[in-house]
């Protein structure tokens, strides 16, 4: 359970995750904490080492979310389309456009 537990929060922390230190604490209510910054002064801890290779590993994300990312990025396409109160060359409204089309490159199926 621990793994378990450990490994969400990895994945969750993100860009973050790539720390090979994990820090561990319980607070006063009871809720224990994993984070890869030092708990506050005074606190107990424990560290575990994590292997970088256990740390950098990522799942692939599942049909479903890809189908609801492939789904966002293409509601984002359309409305970003049918904005008629900007100029289309807009810096801003051009880089959305591309982020959108290239976030359907990556995540659609063809």
């Amino acid at each position: 359970m621990l793994c378990l537990l450990l490994s969400v929060g990895l994945l969750l922390l993100g860009p973050q995750a790539m720390a090979t230190s994990v820090y561990v604490w319980t607070d006063n209510q009871g809720n224990r904490h994993y984070s890869d910054e030092r708990p506050p002064d005074g606190v107990s801890f424990r560290t575990l080492e994590m292997p970088e290779s256990a740390v950098s590993r990522r799942p692939a994300p599942s049909e479903r979310v890809r189908d609801i990312r492939c789904r966002d990025f293409q509601g984002a396409l359309a409305q970003l389309l049918e904005l008629d109160d900007i100029d289309g060359n807009d810096d801003d409204w051009r880089a959305a456009k591309e982020q959108a089309r290239n976030g359907i490159s990556e995540w659609c199926r063809s």
